[in-house]
């Protein structure tokens, strides 16, 4: 996730709120915003001002599969330099794939003004069975600064938590200077682990950074 501008910028602050039972987040991300009750797959985040639209996020499942190929595809097309997949890698695979893909993860999908503008997958990390692997986090550079990567973000770590995982784990490019602050902002921190993209885009580096829950 990348710096972007909003259609209005001004709102500096907010609180996610869903409908179901109550959510328990880590301090550093209740500083802003605080989860409620309601159903899990459906979530609000809103800004201080009554006038900024609300950023819906929705868990999505494989009947969806369309519009999570649409924004993973735009994702790799807009800022490459951000996942270590490449356009050309995903642009041709098939519905079974984009399918199978929801049905092993959990997705969550952004929607502003009635468009989807962003999205996140967690699972199981494949090196700690207590940790929730964060991945592919985008949003759409018109959605930007409107606190959908937070509610994305928020979406996944209150899922973890109440799964029973001790902690969220991702990886950051070195070249995504605007997910890795975001990621600051909600507490991540670095492991120490790193790791590079596949040439020829070695000189990228990737940091593993790790919140507990």
């Amino acid at each position: 996730v990348g710096e972007g501008e909003c259609k209005d910028t001004q709102y500096t602050s907010g609180c996610l709120y869903y409908r179901g039972g109550a959510v328990k987040a880590p301090s550093s991300i209740m500083g802003a915003f605080t989860a409620l009750g309601g159903d899990p797959q459906r979530w609000q985040n809103r800004h201080v001002s009554a006038t900024t639209t609300p950023v819906i996020v929705e868990l999505v499942g494989a009947e969806q599969w369309e519009r999570v190929k649409a924004l993973r595809l735009a994702s790799l097309r807009q800022d490459p330099q951000a996942f270590f997949k490449l356009l050309s890698e995903e642009i041709d695979l098939a519905e079974a794939e984009w399918r199978s893909r929801l049905a092993s993860a959990n997705t969550w999908v952004a929607v502003l003004d009635g468009g989807d503008v962003g999205l996140v997958t967690s699972s199981p990390d494949w090196d700690d069975p207590n940790a929730a692997h964060l991945s592919g986090l985008w949003v759409d550079r018109s959605a930007r600064r409107c606190g959908a990567a937070q509610a994305l973000s928020g979406a996944v770590v209150s899922h973890a938590r109440d799964t029973g995982f001790r902690r969220v784990v991702l990886w950051v490019a070195s070249a995504n200077a605007g997910a890795d602050r975001l990621y600051a902002g909600l507490g991540f921190t670095r492991t120490g682990r790193t790791d590079t993209f596949q040439p020829p885009r070695d000189t990228y580096t990737e940091w593993k950074l790790e919140l507990m829950l």
